[in-house]
């Protein structure tokens, strides 16, 4: 997250519930695709990630995801 914008790979929680949050594309300027710790896929608008506690970059990279053996 540099300088408070939202990032690909950027890792959030949510206070309330504890569940986590991994950006894994932007949709808009201010949307954006998150996959849930429990597998759900939601849409976050910019001013819902104020709400949440940032805890850091993913160390997977979102096209390590889609690599085959």
């Amino acid at each position: 997250m540099s300088a408070k914008k939202t990032e690909v790979g950027d890792v959030f929680s949510n206070p309330r519930t504890g569940r986590r949050r991994v950006v894994l594309k932007e949709i808009t300027q201010f949307r954006w695709w998150c996959l849930l710790d429990d597998g759900g896929c939601v849409v976050n608008y910019d001013y819902q990630f104020d709400n949440m506690e940032y805890l850091g970059k993913s160390k997977a990279s979102i096209k390590d995801l889609f690599e085959v053996e």
